[in-house]
């Protein structure tokens, strides 16, 4: 079975280095590293777990840090991370670049904020969701864009607006 989790990447990780819940803390202002020692990237995370794999595969999926130059503080990249024991991520890349996207009538560089991944039950490809938006958040689009794996390479599909309506926040389940 395939589960999807919304998590703050702060408080996740002050639960992961606790023995039980009971002795988890939130620390403000600590930096998470990945397995390189670099400070993890995944702002706006979701997770997507292989329970297919044993151990499980953990793969966490969020926007790029948001100092993109020349720009209004805009995510250059949506990144990518796994880990197996969900305190200890690998950095898998960079797997959709700001520049990929194109919204007709609208001109970038673009806001990319809380992707969220799925799978298709029936053809078995990734799709990944997330508000997509111009600086002065103008449009309030959802980006679209697919995989034939969880670790890409991933192609800009299409951005849309719900039955029309703006969107900024969602949850996928």
């Amino acid at each position: 079975m395939r589960a999807i989790l919304f998590i703050n990447v702060v408080a996740f990780a002050a639960f992961c280095s606790a023995s039980t819940p009971e002795n988890a803390s939130i620390s403000s202002y600590v930096i998470w590293n990945d397995t390189n020692g670099k400070p993890v990237h995944a702002h706006g995370a979701g997770l997507w777990v292989d329970a297919s794999q044993t151990p499980s595969i953990y793969y966490m999926v969020g926007a790029s840090i948001k100092n993109s130059p020349g720009s209004t503080a805009l995510s250059q990249f949506i990144n990518l991370y796994k880990g197996t024991d969900l305190q200890h991520w690998d950095f898998v890349g960079n797997i959709l670049a700001n520049t990929s996207m194109s919204v007709p009538g609208a001109k970038g560089p673009w806001r990319i904020e809380r992707p969220k991944i799925v799978q298709c039950s029936g053809t078995k490809k990734f799709v990944m969701y997330w508000h997509l938006d111009t600086a002065s958040f103008s449009i309030g689009h959802v980006g679209v864009a697919v995989a034939d794996t969880i670790e890409g390479p991933w192609t800009f599909s299409h951005s849309f607006q719900p039955d029309g309506q703006r969107s900024l926040d969602m949850g996928l389940y």
